[in-house]
């Protein structure tokens, strides 16, 4: 498309935001129809706006951190409880 990757900018975070959305329910829906469960996101790993809370951050826009595997450990901990 001729664009130059060092000058473009990201994706607005509305954009992105709404994009995690439809991601989580593909996933969601993925799962259901191979039979297993889908595990969101842990209570308490996101922000006011819905991303991922900074200190649950590796660094970047996309990767969390192990406080955040720690969180999803529970999660996941939480659900095989209630199976």
């Amino acid at each position: 498309m001729g664009l130059d990757v060092a000058t473009i900018g990201i994706t607005p975070a509305s954009v992105r935001r709404k994009l995690w959305y439809v991601i989580q329910e593909m996933m969601a829906e993925t799962a259901a129809s191979h039979g297993a469960a889908f595990v969101p996101s842990p209570p308490g790993s996101l922000d006011a706006e819905s991303f991922l809370r900074l200190d649950m951050s590796g660094g970047d826009i996309t990767h969390a951190n192990e406080r955040y595997g720690r969180l999803m450990l529970g999660q996941i901990a939480k659900l095989l409880n209630k199976a």
